[in-house]
């Protein structure tokens, strides 16, 4: 099993590829959005989220019993997803908005994840500064 600090790390870049997902899914999150979207870091973080989640979340603790970074078991559901958006994906150059398969994509990995305003595609809002939250090339660590 894996320790705390590298779950955490594979869940923290798995979730960045979430982020993205969910950003492609939303009509009004895509509108926001002033720079080109960054495919190559886009297929890098569904790599991590599609290897990461083929096994359980779960990480040795120092103390106590194992951690579960997937309580809600949404992670695993929206793997087969994450599968079908990371082959949308690839051929994709970045432009927008994005063609319709890799919005069909990121919808259907969004909803499988249980993301409350699933099927809300083109009225569910997002805050003025929504693309801060998205992770960008000059902000990723390795």
């Amino acid at each position: 099993m894996k320790t705390e600090r590298d779950t955490t790390h594979d869940w923290e870049r798995s979730a960045h590829g979430l982020e993205w997902a969910t950003a492609l899914a939303f009509s009004r999150a895509v509108g926001r959005l002033s720079r080109r979207p960054p495919v190559a870091l886009i297929r890098r973080l569904l790599d991590v989220y599609i290897s990461y989640t083929a096994g359980p979340m779960l990480f040795d603790r120092e103390n106590g019993p194992p951690g579960n970074l997937d309580p809600t078991g949404g992670f695993r559901r929206a793997r087969t997803a994450a599968i079908e958006l990371r082959a949308a994906v690839d051929t994709w150059n970045g432009s927008l908005p994005p063609p319709p398969d890799v919005v069909t994509a990121a919808r259907a990995m969004v909803a499988a994840y249980g993301h409350f305003a699933a099927g809300r595609w083109d009225e569910h809002t997002f805050s003025d500064d929504a693309e801060a939250a998205l992770l960008w090339p000059d902000e990723e660590a390795s």
